[in-house]
This record gives structure tokens, C-alpha cells and sequence, in this order.
């Protein structure tokens, strides 16, 4: 006895399919950014965390500000006791000028004045230099973020050290993601700037269509092959670090296929209903690339044969 007859039923026929490269790549942010400190000293306070919206300017953390606002005072009294000395030099030269011109003054008393009146400039150009260089470090002990994104890493708890150039957070713009992959070098000719394709993202199950942003000029030495960027559209459930492939047609070849709702699949073996004669029974075939709702049967089927399934096709 057959297996009941079944609600969808099609002739199998070769048709046309394109041949497919698929280079692997990674999803990253085109707009990323290390938020490293610029001082050194103890951190108090982490107000993010991973995953935390936030905008340009916004406080990140910040460093024990002790150290730095005493630095900044005594610069400002340097500063203003600099400037007093300079206006009593100016003072002072401005009356040994007077008197030169009368001839109540010697030529090496105007010199000493006309130079310590430099000196009293240049000392105060240097405070100012000074308490310019004391808030930019009083300003730096508030760790604030450089664009409008999300936090994408969160090196630092309250407690840590700070050293100038330490990473502190990684911040990423969500809505800017990209697709980078490796694709050799015999594929490359068929990539332009510009060229819409299609990429697989593994890990949300989705097929999208993406942009030719950048194709680095020069094949990497070991892998021989080349760095293609590829601008993908808004996807919900992505983010920087995942899996994906970038599809690329390199030609046509004739195949086998049919719906995917055709395909049985029970543990590692897949069957599907054929007609033989009258009666329809169970075939065990092979399978490959599957795509857009159909399948490539590479074994176990042939040209004419009748194939069905309960489920409409998608």
C-alpha cells in the first residue's frame, strides 16, 4: 500500500541556476569608536554599561578630580602673580623711558628694564600655557563620548586605573553596519563600487541587499585575496561581530530543483514523496543549496519524475 496522494504535486524538470560564491565575512560598524583616557588616575564612576544608548558629549565615567582641580588652582595663582609681575616690569620700563628721554637715565638702565619686561611677558605667556594645559586635564577627568551611539564594550569598573591611552569603551553606531569579507582573488573582477548583492546573515536568518562600499586595492599576501565592504540596510536582531556571507554570482549550470515544502527531512536523511506508477512512496535524495523557498536536489531524482507535498509551497 502507497502513501496517500498527495495536495500539491509537480513534474521535475532541469532548469536554469545560478552558480553561487560565497565569501565569508564578518558584521562590523562603519562608525566605531575607543573611548582611551587621556590622564592617569582612579576612576569613581561609571554611569553606562554595555548596551547603553547614549550622545555625543554624553559622561561616561569619571576620574578622581583631586589631583587635577588643586594642579588647576595653583596654575590660576601662577597666572595671576605672572601677570602682576609683568604689569610692574611694564611699569617700571614705561618711567626708565621717561627719564631716558631726559637724560636722567642710562642706556644700560633702559636695556635691563626694556628686558625684564620681556622676561615678565614671556613668564606670563608660560602660566597661561600652563593653566591652558591644567583644565584641559581637569576637563579630561570626565570621560564623554565622541559620537552618538551604543556601547558596544565596557572596559572599566569604578576602582580601575586609568592610564593615558587605556581603552575604556568601545562605542558603535548601530544604525551603520557593514558586512566585511575576504573574497579571492580569482572572484574580484566581479565586484564593483556600487554593485547591489546579496548577504546572508546567519545568525538572524535573513537575506538582505547590501551596497559595494570599499574595495580595499590590494590582495592580502597569505589568503591572496581582497577586503570587500558592503553597506547593509537596518536589520532588527544585528550587531557589530556577527556572521555573514556575501553572495556572488559567477555563472549559470542546469539543476534540479524543487519547493522546499517537498523535502522530508527525519534526523540527518531527507526523502521526498515521488509517484511511481499509481502509487506514491517515500525516495530518499540528496540535497544542497537551498534559497528563497527551493531546494537543489542533487541526487535521487530525475527529469519527469513526479514529485508532492501537503503544505502550499512558499
Amino acid at each position: 500500500m502507497g502513501l496517500p496522494e498527495p495536495a500539491q504535486q509537480l513534474r521535475v524538470e532541469r532548469l536554469r541556476r545560478p552558480t553561487l560564491y560565497e565569501a565569508v565575512g564578518t558584521v562590523r560598524s562603519r562608525a566605531t569608536a575607543t573611548v582611551a583616557s587621556q590622564i592617569g588616575g582612579r576612576i569613581v564612576a561609571v554611569g553606562v554599561d554595555a548596551g547603553t544608548e547614549v550622545v555625543v558629549g554624553e559622561e561616561l565615567a569619571r576620574i578622581e578630580e583631586k589631583e587635577f582641580k588643586s594642579r588647576l588652582e595653583q596654575a590660576r595663582s601662577a597666572l595671576r602673580a605672572a601677570e602682576a609681575g609683568r604689569d610692574q616690569a611694564d611699569t617700571s620700563y614705561a618711567r626708565i623711558v621717561k627719564l631716558s628721554k631726559v637724560k636722567a637715565a642710562t642706556q644700560e638702565q633702559l636695556e635691563a628694564a626694556m628686558s625684564g619686561a620681556k622676561q615678565a611677558a614671556a613668564n606670563a605667556d608660560a602660566a597661561s600655557q600652563r593653566l591652558h594645559e591644567a583644565q584641559i586635564a581637569y576637563e579630561h577627568t570626565r570621560v564623554t563620548s565622541p559620537i552618538s551611539g551604543v556601547v558596544q564594550q565596557r572596559l572599566v569598573d569604578p576602582g580601575d586605573l586609568a592610564l593615558p591611552g587605556k581603552a575604556l569603551f568601545v562605542i558603535h553606531h548601530p544604525e551603520d553596519l557593514r558586512l566585511e569579507a575576504n573574497v579571492r582573488e580569482g572572484v574580484i573582477d566581479r565586484i564593483r563600487m556600487g554593485q547591489q548583492v546579496a548577504v546572508e546573515l546567519v545568525a538572524t536568518r535573513q537575506s538582505v541587499t547590501g551596497t559595494v562600499s570599499e574595495i580595499v586595492p590590494s590582495a592580502d599576501s597569505v589568503s591572496r585575496s581582497f577586503q570587500v565592504k558592503v553597506t547593509l540596510p537596518h536589520s532588527d536582531g544585528l550587531y557589530p561581530g556577527m556572521f555573514g556571507k556575501l553572495v556572488i554570482p559567477i555563472g549559470e549550470r542546469e539543476a534540479i530543483v524543487v519547493p522546499s515544502a517537498a523535502i522530508i527531512r527525519v534526523g540527518q536523511l531527507t526523502t521526498v514523496r515521488a509517484q511511481v506508477g499509481d502509487r506514491w512512496e517515500r525516495r530518499y535524495v540528496s540535497i544542497g543549496d537551498e534559497r528563497d523557498g527551493r531546494v537543489e536536489v542533487l541526487a535521487g531524482l530525475s527529469p519527469g519524475d513526479s514529485i508532492g507535498w501537503d503544505a502550499a509551497p512558499e
